[in-house]
């Protein structure tokens, strides 16, 4: 860390660390003060001056580490912290990339950009969308996030939206059960912002939810918080808070019979817990909506600013995520392939996809995508982009899609299919080996595609002595190219009459 950012981080401490104390010796009453819960939000109302009690910190200056905790008698040790002491975030680009903040609603599903059903206004930005301005950047270890007005270009872009905007997840590498997570930030004040830092089920289901923080800009005064259940919810609003003045703590305490609410270290709200599920992350800064729409006088250039976000777990637990020191987590890649039959999305970028055991189906989607099937009978979709599919054990099938495609399908009887259709134009290789067993090619390209026989170290003369023209295919006979018993791939379509030296890849010694 530079001594500019100690400096700059040492005077946002400040500000916050003045009323912190060990919850351990608070003696915190944690039964639910909020309203009950009904079908609909059920709210209530309280004010900072109201809660009286200062009970909880992480901050250094109150700590001189934040590598451990004690709340309520017991020690927490940090299991995830971001400081953005880097210039540039760990954002999530694909599987297999390494990346910790995802910047869209599950890009690994239907990819949301906004939430329609809250009608807001915002498209939310990857930063590498060269049509829109980036909406993240670092100075001095604080992440900015900042909204933007759209032109006409960019709103058809952003389907009709007119505005753009960030939101960063650990949907993709990192979730949690129980324990503290506490974010230093500094909210908009200005007309139409809605900031936003909240929990949601790592199974991808919206069966809870925790809203740890909620301000509009217009009422910035105000802190709402929630807990959904089901589709109930039960909301306490907090006022006077002076969180539009500067950087301030916002803190959630989570155990399996209580969910507590802090602002600056003081508790503000307790309740029950319904929510006992493995949750990930989400911090965004939403245009309209719960907001008013932005008017003449909201100034764009003012951000939601995060100086850091860190992650707390209970040491004894023996499911908890593994202790890190500051600075140390690194992603967990979430939603690869299980020793189970899994059906895999990937993003619009190049992933690397190891599906494993099982069953599997897995989709490239966009990006040059390497997919692995690994043991099972999978399905694999390269989908767009030039992408290299190996099927591995049993018995699989090969979709290649557009692109220039490499398709292997390792053992078992394997189909294959290089493009969307048939005569697509794009050069896909299939590729063969000694114990592949037998497979079927079912859209070979004559003077287009290319058949991989590198691997058996024969010429044409030895393989024109291995196909017969079986009238519905061509057969190349692999074991006696030197494979094993029973190798053998059949072309569909293909008359032998028609193939040539051209159309096979043989090894450069041969």
């Amino acid at each position: 860390m530079s001594t500019e950012t100690q400096t700059a981080r040492g005077k946002k401490q400040e500000q916050v660390a003045a009323t912190s104390t060990d919850l351990s010796d608070s003696g915190t009453d944690t039964s639910d003060s909020s309203a009950a819960t009904t079908s609909e939000a059920t709210a209530t109302q309280t004010t900072v001056a109201e809660t009286g009690e200062a009970t909880a910190t992480t901050t250094e200056a109150a700590t001189g580490s934040i590598d451990t905790i004690t709340l309520h008698g017991e020690t927490y040790v940090l299991t995830f912290d971001e400081e953005f002491d880097a210039a540039t975030p760990s954002f999530w680009a694909g599987f297999g990339a390494g990346g910790i903040w995802a910047t869209s609603f599950s890009p690994h599903l239907e990819d949301s950009r906004t939430i329609a059903s809250n009608n807001e206004l915002q498209y939310y930005v990857d930063p590498d969308m060269s049509a829109f301005d980036n909406p993240f950047s670092v100075t001095d270890g604080v992440l900015t996030i900042t909204a933007s007005p759209l032109d006409a270009t960019q709103e058809a872009t952003a389907g009709g939206l007119s505005y753009s905007s960030g939101m960063i997840s650990t949907e993709m590498s990192f979730a949690f059960c129980t324990g503290y997570v506490e974010i230093c930030a500094d909210l908009p004040d200005e007309v139409g912002m809605w900031s936003a830092f909240w929990l949601m089920p790592a199974d991808g289901d919206w069966s809870a939810e925790i809203d740890i923080l909620e301000v509009l800009g217009e009422d910035a005064d105000t802190l709402h918080t929630n807990v959904w259940d089901d589709g109930s919810g039960s909301s306490q609003a907090v006022y006077d808070t002076g969180a539009a003045d500067g950087f301030h703590t916002y803190g959630l305490y989570w155990d399996e019979s209580v969910i507590e609410w802090y602002y600056d270290g003081t508790l503000i709200r307790s309740a029950e817990n319904t929510a006992f599920e493995d949750m990930y992350l989400i911090i965004n800064l939403a245009v309209g909506g719960w907001a008013e729409d932005p008017d003449a006088t909201t100034d764009f250039s003012e951000g939601l600013q995060i100086d850091y976000i860190r992650i707390y777990e209970l040491e004894s637990s023996t499911e908890r995520n593994d202790a890190i020191t500051e600075g140390g987590f690194t992603s967990q890649e979430l939603w690869g392939g299980t020793e189970g039959a899994d059906t895999i999305n990937g993003s619009r970028w190049g992933d690397l996809i190891e599906a494993g055991g099982g069953d599997d189906i897995v989709y490239g989607d966009n990006g040059n995508d390497t997919l692995y099937g690994g043991d099972g009978a999978d399905q694999l979709f390269g989908q767009n982009g030039s992408d290299a599919l190996y099927g591995g054990a049993a018995a699989d099938k090969l979709i290649g899609g557009n692109g220039v495609d490499f398709l292997n399908g390792g053992a078992g009887t394997d189909h294959l299919w290089g493009g969307v259709w048939a005569a697509d134009g794009a050069t896909d290789t299939f590729a063969f080996e000694a114990g592949c067993g037998t497979d079927y090619v079912h859209d070979f390209e004559l003077g287009t595609d290319l058949i991989d026989l590198s691997s058996f170290g024969i010429g044409w003369d030895d393989l024109s002595s291995a196909m017969t023209d079986q009238g519905w295919a061509t057969k190349i006979d692999l074991a006696a190219c030197g494979g094993n018993s029973g190798d053998a791939v059949y072309l569909a379509n293909v008359a032998a009459a028609d193939l040539t030296a051209d159309d096979i890849l043989f090894a450069t010694y041969a």
